[in-house]
């Protein structure tokens, strides 16, 4: 899922920190959104997905744990 949100700002007093391993990160944005001069003021799009597969070396496929990829249509 991807939210779009074009005119906001996030307030100074938070920091996002993002690590390759462990656990996952959850966290709670403070914004201050303006009404855009036209159109929505946020936008989410929704996109499919299916596990990750990858071909081993017998030739048979696999499902990589915890991964996913986006379907492009």
């Amino acid at each position: 899922m991807q939210i779009k949100i074009p005119f906001c700002k996030v307030k100074s007093d938070h920091t996002l920190t993002l690590a390759a391993d462990g656990d996952p990160t959850v966290f709670n944005l403070d914004l201050e959104v303006a009404s855009p001069p036209a159109g929505n003021m946020m936008e989410i799009n929704v996109y499919e997905s299916r596990t990750k597969m990858v071909e081993g070396e017998n030739g048979c496929f696999y499902a990589v744990d915890g991964s996913s990829e986006v379907i492009v249509e």
